[in-house]
């Protein structure tokens, strides 16, 4: 049997690791505005919103050995089209927005298609690596295409559209030894869909909103003070986005 590692071992801080996106303001239809964000939606010079990067690296593990990186993750994100990619999003049967039903969005082997609607990427590298193929600065050294994975391509054959969805789905990735898993995420007009539920922008914010109920025995003790969806204290409030990974499992290939 192949060896298996402590995640929280090699893998410091990516088990449990919660992602949140506040909206700043009240909503606008079922948008709202980014917290702490800058506009830089311009093609080619477009500015990362966020970032974390991994490294897998410790006891027992060799540097250049193949690992399979056993992750679940959990959320609730706006959809993006991204281009090219296979994975279960696009097979996903439920296109229409429902409070009720979860998603499988993972896509992998695609690149970003350079517009704004919020980009979550996780890259594969042999060093930390800030960059994308398809968005932000293309020079120097880029990512593979093949090594990128999304967690928020758009369900079937649907396109991006002003809802929220629930995604709650296991995936894996291969790892070399002493790599890095890198997240990256663009917003480049600060603007998110806000966690309206099944609401569309066109349409008031009424609830009720995307709840991921799993989430709090994803990694017991983490996120035992985990609460959803996220609201600020304005009038009307805004619910933004999040997505938290648990790493379920290392495993020497």
């Amino acid at each position: 049997m192949a060896n298996q590692f402590d995640c929280n071992n090699v893998l410091t801080g990516m088990d449990g690791y919660a992602n949140k996106d506040d909206a700043s303001g009240p909503t606008m239809g079922t948008d709202a505005l980014q917290l702490n964000c800058t506009t830089s939606d311009v093609q080619g010079m477009q500015k990362i919103y966020k970032e974390k990067h991994w490294q897998l690296k410790g006891a027992g593990i060799t540097a250049g050995k193949n690992y399979k990186v056993d992750l679940h993750f959990y959320g609730v994100v706006e959809c993006k089209t991204y281009v090219g990619g296979t994975g279960p999003a696009k097979t996903d049967p439920n296109e229409t927005p429902n409070v009720n039903q979860t998603h499988n969005l993972w896509l992998a082997g695609s690149t970003d298609n350079g517009d704004h609607w919020n980009t979550y990427a996780f890259t594969v590298t042999p060093a930390s690596l800030s960059k994308l193929v398809g968005i932000g600065p293309q020079t120097g050294m880029l990512p593979d295409a093949a090594k990128t994975y999304i967690i928020n391509q758009c369900p079937g054959a649907r396109g991006e559209g002003h809802f929220t969805f629930n995604i709650d789905f296991p995936a894996s990735i291969t790892v070399p030894g002493e790599s890095w898993i890198n997240y990256i995420e663009y917003d480049t007009n600060c603007r998110m869909i806000a966690n309206c539920g099944a609401a569309e922008s066109s349409q008031t914010c009424p609830g009720p909103y995307n709840i991921v109920n799993t989430v709090k025995s994803a990694v017991p003790g983490t996120n035992a003070s985990f609460l959803q969806p996220l609201a600020n204290t304005a009038n009307p409030p805004s619910r933004g986005q999040w997505w938290l990974v648990d790493v379920t499992g290392v495993t020497e290939m």
